[in-house]
Order: structure tokens, then sequence, then C-alpha cells
């Protein structure tokens, strides 16, 4: 019985972090704005270009994966005996780490970098991409998303930020000119010190997204133990 309650729980979870990323994401698309950041955000994108960003793309992975699982709980709800795919799980959890990243990267590095200015990072669709969906996203899946995924699953977090790294990475060393490059490019600020630092944010970058993901992992094994 308490597993169906948490299914449920997660269901109303998971449906909830979809409404909200299909909203910010069309907010952020059509630059529809409650508030106006003015000048100083390097996040104020629209059209197509939205999709440049971690913070997008993790929070579409959420949702997408999020709603995935949403799928199997409502299966599950109605035939007890329905099993959910450790591999669903697994692309949950995935999805969760991302966010996760967005979510520290925000408030350790981009917050910073902003000084008195940092809250245009979590005005309009930002306060859901980079605070609500992290949060729910995190709650959802180490309290109410029982699984059997074992400790190598924690690995599974830096195939988004590879793949994202190939993208970023790339489009930074074709465009340095004379050891910098635009921030037009440049969209975090990670090689504002020249190439020679690309190396060492991408280390860091790695270490403090496997840390989230082990701690996300724990955290799941502890609640439904």
């Amino acid at each position: 019985m308490k597993d169906i309650k948490n299914i449920k729980r997660s269901l109303v979870y998971n449906i909830i972090i979809f409404i909200l990323v299909l909203i910010a994401a069309i907010m952020m698309y059509s630059k529809i704005q409650f508030h106006d950041t003015g000048r100083g955000n390097p996040l104020d994108e629209s059209g197509f270009s939205i999709f440049k960003f971690f913070t997008v793309d993790s929070n579409i992975l959420v949702a997408i994966t999020g709603l995935l699982l949403s799928i199997y709980e409502c299966k599950k709800i109605k035939n007890k005996e329905t099993v959910i795919p450790n591999w669903v799980y697994a692309l949950k959890y995935m999805g969760t780490c991302s966010v996760a990243l967005t979510f520290i990267i925000t408030l350790i590095w981009l917050s910073p970098s902003l000084g008195k200015n940092f809250y245009l990072l979590y005005l309009n669709s930002n306060f859901m991409f980079h605070l609500v969906v992290p949060i729910l996203a995190f709650i959802s899946y180490t309290k109410y998303e029982k699984n059997d995924l074992g400790i190598k699953s924690t690995f599974l977090c830096f195939i988004p930020l590879f793949l994202y790294s190939i993208y970023y990475i790339s489009n930074l060393i074709v465009h340095f000119e004379n050891n910098t490059v635009s921030a037009k490019y440049d969209i975090y600020g990670f090689a504002k010190n020249g190439k020679e630092s690309i190396l060492t944010v991408f280390i860091v970058i790695s270490i403090i997204t496997y840390i989230g993901s082990y701690i996300i992992y724990r955290f799941n094994k502890r609640k439904n133990a």
C-alpha cells in the first residue's frame, strides 16, 4: 500500500514538472516575461536559441523522462502487478542529476558572477528552470521513486554532461581569437581565462556532477529502504 501511495505522489510531481517545463519553455521561446530583466543577464534568449543552454536541455530531459515514468506509474496504479522497468527509473535519475547540476552551477558559479544582479537568474522562465523544477525533481526521485538501481548508475550523470560538453567546447574552440572568445559563444563564462581554463573547468564540473549524482542516489536509497 505504501508503494502505491508513493507512486501516486511521484505521478503528481512528474506531471507538475512536465507542465512547468512546458510553460517555461514556451515563455522563453516566445520571450514572455513578467519582469523585465534589462541588460546583464547572459541567459536571455528566445526562439530556437534557447536550446543552446544546458539549463533548458536538462529541464526538458527531466520533463520527458518524468512523463515516461508517469505513464508506467499510471499502469502500476491500475494494475499492481505491473513492473516499472529499471531503465525508466534510470532515465528519470539521469534527468534529475542534470537539473541538479543546473541548480548547483547557477547557485555557485553564475549567481556570484552577476553580483547584486544574481536575482536575474531566477526571474521569468528561469525561476522554474533554475529553482522550482530542480527541487521538485529531487524530491520526487529521492523520496517517492523506489527502484533497484545499483551504485554503477551514478555514472549515468555523465551522459548529458559529456554530450553537451562536446557541443559547448567545440563551439568555443572554433570561435577563439587571440585566446579569447565572445560571451555570445561562452555563455557560461567557462573560458574567460583562455583556452587553458576549459579543461580545468570541465574537470571541476565533472567532479561536482558526480558528487551531486552520488548524493541523489544515496538519498533515494535511504528514503526507500
